[in-house]
């Protein structure tokens, strides 16, 4: 039997905005629906669309708390032995998970958070933390060699980037530590997927692929060409980008030393958006070619496992 293609719900042609914010809201989301049938390759050195959809899967859940996590987890892989470490900071507020198996490591960090309205209204501390999320990633600043803190960088990167990074270096090292000589799967979505890009760097040897989704650039051309060829981390590093997302292509608007690494790898929903949605997407396409609401987390989600079951089928 085909399997279900997945998209926004939507109402006259309206997405459902409410789920484009993440996380989805409890109960209304099935994390890894369908790993059965395609089941993650974790000695995979090549890209993979099924591994693709995990890590995209595994991008969206970071952004859920720990309680749900745990319990995703523990459906997902069963009676398996495996360990979560919650990594966490309270200087940048920079936040992920590290889940190691018998067989391999998966380790994904969260994007910039934004609350869905009634939330900010319960809790108006969360736009202090929206705040530091953002300062971080649109600085203005061309990328530096940054030589202060640990670890240091011997190309330029992003410094707002490279502090977040650092703020969980400590606990990253640990974890590393812990996880024996196992495959290192590394992934984030936004902010996210630049830590990860970050450490993918400094564990070269360990990395077996890095999935990001709507990354910003890291680095310039010099990390860039260090990354892929000296690191040799280019054919391990699949860059996925949906639509029109703005957040891919600001940093080379506002500053052309930025460039990306990696393999890139296009996503589109088309009309699955709504058909306003789409229209509108359309229509910044012909204009400025930025559409934020591409951004969303949930939308790498549904568009991998889209592009799985149409190989599949």
């Amino acid at each position: 039997m085909p399997e279900t293609v997945k998209q926004i719900k939507t109402f006259l042609g309206f997405p459902n905005f409410s789920q484009l914010f993440p996380p989805p809201e409890t109960g209304m989301y099935r994390y890894f629906e369908g790993a059965d049938k395609f089941p993650f390759d974790f000695n995979a050195i090549h890209h993979s669309s099924i591994n693709a959809w995990w890590m995209a899967e595994y991008s969206l859940l970071v952004y859920c708390g720990k309680p749900e996590v745990e319990q995703v987890l523990t459906d997902l892989l069963g009676q398996q032995n495996y360990s979560l470490f919650w990594l966490d900071s309270d200087d940048t507020n920079t936040q992920g998970f590290a889940v190691i198996t018998k067989d391999y490591v998966v380790i994904t960090f969260r994007g910039t958070e934004f609350p869905r309205p009634t939330s900010i209204l319960k809790s108006p501390s969360e736009l202090r933390d929206i705040g530091a999320d953002i300062l971080t990633g649109i600085k203005k600043l061309p990328p530096q060699i940054i030589n202060n803190g640990t670890p240091t960088f011997e190309n330029p990167v992003h410094p707002g980037f490279a502090t977040a990074f650092q703020s969980i270096w400590p606990q990253l090292q640990n974890i590393i530590s812990k996880s024996d000589s196992k495959p290192i799967w590394l992934t984030g979505h936004s902010l996210g997927a630049a830590i990860a890009t970050l450490l993918a760097e400094q564990i070269a040897d360990r990395v077996n692929g890095l999935y990001t989704f709507g990354s910003p650039c890291v680095g310039d051309s010099a990390f860039t060409r260090s990354f892929e060829t000296k690191y040799r981390l280019g054919d391990k590093t699949f860059r996925y980008v949906h639509g029109n997302d703005a957040v891919p292509v600001a940093f080379t608007l506002l500053n052309k030393d930025y460039q990306h690494v990696g393999q890139l790898f296009h996503l589109d929903a088309g009309i699955r958006r709504g058909v306003f949605a789409q229209l509108m997407n359309l229509a910044l396409a012909s204009t400025i070619k930025l559409n934020q609401f591409d951004h969303a987390p949930i939308l790498y989600s549904y568009e991998c496992w889209n592009k799985i079951i149409k190989q599949d089928n």
